[in-house]
């Protein structure tokens, strides 16, 4: 499958809103200061208009040429860009964000280590807890002990000073769908 027009208008029917307010609330709370934003694997631009309609200054990037087009319609600022190797020099942006991205990756551990390489202060990620129907996923799903050794292994690498795995909150009164929230400070 490939991330065209077809895989947007399913993912843009399916994608879990009540995520963008969980962002926008460790935002505020763990990263006060943070302002200017890289969404990794942005789609078609939706969480981007949400945090700038918030008040944040947001970037996206995104590997398909389709949504990176939809999001330029909207007056977005995006560019096609493989997570794995972001165009950006080291600390351009405060905070970088993913939703539903990692299980995608062949490499989610080179994927955190470049969000992190552009960040100042920290990444946020979100990814599935739970058995996924969408077919462009690597990973289908991830599990609390795996994202605790994934993180482990790239603190050796990266400058992690700490991090939190936390549910969302459709996670907390729906344990079928569940889906972690990882939150990572930079040393």
């Amino acid at each position: 499958m490939t991330y065209d027009e077809k895989y947007f208008e399913w993912r843009d029917e399916n994608i879990d809103r009540t995520e963008w307010q969980d962002i926008l609330n460790i935002l505020r709370k763990s990263f006060p200061t943070a302002r200017r934003v890289l969404e990794i694997g942005c789609g078609t631009g939706g969480l981007m208009e949400f945090l700038i309609s918030h008040g944040y200054d947001v970037t996206g990037v995104d590997i398909s040429h389709f949504a990176v087009g939809e999001c330029k319609k909207k007056g977005l600022k995006a560019l096609v860009a493989s997570a794995e190797k972001l165009p950006f020099p080291d600390d351009s942006f405060d905070l970088t964000i993913s939703q539903h991205l990692l299980e995608h990756l062949v490499n989610p551990i080179q994927g955190i280590k470049e969000a992190l390489r552009v960040a100042k202060y920290g990444s946020i990620h979100i990814v599935p807890g739970h058995w996924n129907k969408d077919p462009t996923h690597i990973i289908n799903h991830f599990t609390r002990p795996f994202l605790n050794d994934l993180l482990r292994l790239i603190s050796y690498e990266a400058p992690i000073k700490s991090y939190e795995i936390l549910l969302d909150s459709v996670s907390k009164v729906n344990v079928t769908l569940t889906d972690y929230i990882i939150i990572i400070y930079k040393s």
